[in-house]
């Protein structure tokens, strides 16, 4: 069963063009048929706990973009659209993430308010290793195999499946006259031409040079920009702001790779994946060291923490014969291990899903370097997702459920994951950046093959739903 979680949304501005996106997300999560996520869809009190699951990527991850923009730009979104597919599948952020992306499918469509629609469909999966590519560098195996890790029985899992994002591009309020000077530009430029009795066959290469195309590349530029700053503050951890985009408004977007750190934060998932392997080692030292003593106090610490593990299974019901001391010590110790190395904040980068676009200098010849984005999005945001102290879904603090652990044994079990936490685990793998070569592994083969945007059918046709903070929209089973 899956679940969509609204990842919020936000308005960011481009001071140059003074275009603006309006940015919403949404999440698709999977979890087992069993799980503390059994009722019908997720809600506020629920939320907190997929901070404790064990979350980690699917065996494709569906990046889903619905994009539509004000009539005046729709010639800057066909640009767009025609070139997005390459810059994206190019980024190299996805080999330093250790995924390999595939374009999957496009679409356009009319939506009701009369903008012109583009979905893109692209699949991101599990980096494999390809042979006779020698020249390529070579990526930590930890990057390029599935975890390793896996959760004892009573820690929660989920998947992480889909993102579907929406991008609304338009000016704001006060800035009406840019539209008009876009959509009257090209109108312009046809009607000085002399066209006596013959036709202009223009080169493909040659179109840039035609002034309408040059306006629309500018906006295109813009186009970019805003969408790169999106994906980041979606997708990644703090970066170092490189361009000039800003945030206007009060919207807030969610950090995926805080819901998924196992899938999206290669830190997080290599020190884990040590974690794994030394866990059950020392789990197994500690019971035997347990079940050996004689002190009374520790006898009843043991009996406290089998009870509070058993009641906390996944069925949510207590096991016949009840869970054994190495298990009740193994899940301990996984959501100590969990919980601490969330906290861990990740370096910044300076890292652009599309480094060529997201240059500071601006590309409108008036602009002063001065241009502040006041005015915030004509379209009512409410209509689409209404957020309000979104930091409920990302508290400071995460659940754990051994805290209540007290004694000799929880003393012990603390100084065995502070001796584990190395800095080391958190080296800053940026630099370690393959070169850009893309290949489909047999693993992750897309629906279909790259086709022209002639599909009819909507991609993303489930809309966000308004009635609440955290709205959950339900979607039939796969």
């Amino acid at each position: 069963m899956s679940h969509k979680v609204d990842l919020g949304h936000a308005v960011f501005g481009d001071p140059a063009s003074q275009l603006q996106v309006q940015f919403t997300a949404v999440g698709r999560f999977k979890r087992p048929m069993v799980s503390p996520f059994e009722s019908s869809g997720f809600n506020e009190t629920q939320l907190p706990e997929l901070l404790t699951a064990w979350v980690t990527e699917a065996p494709e991850i569906e990046l889903r973009f619905d994009i539509d923009i004000t009539p005046c730009l729709e010639r800057t979104l066909t640009i767009f659209v025609t070139s997005i597919e390459n810059a994206i599948c190019s980024s190299k952020v996805w080999p330093d993430l250790g995924f390999t992306i595939i374009f999957k499918s496009c679409d356009y469509s009319n939506n009701d308010n009369g903008f012109m629609s583009s979905i893109l469909t692209f699949g991101i999966c599990r980096d494999v290793s390809t042979p006779g590519q020698s020249s390529r560098r070579k990526l930590p195996s930890i990057l390029k195999n599935p975890p390793s890790a896996h959760p004892p029985p009573d820690v929660p899992s989920a998947t992480l499946a889909a993102i579907d994002i929406h991008l609304h591009y338009a000016f704001p309020p006060g800035f009406e006259n840019k539209c008009d000077e876009a959509e009257n530009f090209s109108s312009q430029v046809f009607s000085e031409r002399n066209l006596d009795g013959f036709v202009d066959f223009v080169n493909p290469m040659q179109q840039h040079s035609i002034p309408h195309n040059k306006g629309a590349e500018k906006h295109s530029m813009s186009l970019y920009r805003l969408l790169d700053a999106g994906l980041q503050r979606l997708l990644l951890p703090a970066s170092k702001k490189v361009s000039r985009i800003v945030m206007v408004g009060d919207g807030r977007l969610g950090k995926v790779h805080e819901l998924a750190p196992a899938a999206l934060s290669p830190s997080y998932r290599q020190a884990m994946d040590q974690r794994g392997v030394s866990i059950p080692i020392i789990s197994k030292a500690i019971a035997s060291m347990i079940e050996g003593s004689r002190s009374p106090d520790i006898a009843d610490q043991m009996k406290n923490l089998l009870r509070r593990i058993d009641t906390s299974l996944i069925d949510s019901t207590p096991t016949s014969s009840g869970p054994s001391l190495n298990d009740a010590i193994k899940s301990s110790l996984w959501r100590i291990s969990q919980t601490k190395l969330r906290k861990m904040k990740a370096p910044r980068l300076t890292t652009s899903f599309f480094p060529d676009f997201s240059g500071s200098m601006s590309t409108d010849p008036d602009d002063d370097g001065d241009i502040c984005m006041l005015f915030e999005f004509s379209k009512d945001l409410d209509e689409v997702l209404e957020v309000n102290d979104y930091d409920d879904l990302f508290p400071p603090t995460y659940a754990n459920t051994s805290q209540e652990m007290t004694g000799e044994l929880n003393d012990l079990m603390e100084e065995i994951c502070m001796e584990m936490d190395s800095e080391s685990s958190f080296r800053d793998i940026s630099s370690s950046s393959p070169a850009t070569t893309f290949s489909i592994p047999t693993s992750c083969q897309p629906l279909r093959t790259r086709s022209p945007c002639s599909s009819p059918n909507m991609l993303l046709s489930d809309p966000v739903s308004d009635e609440g903070r955290f709205s959950v929209l339900e979607f039939p089973e796969n």
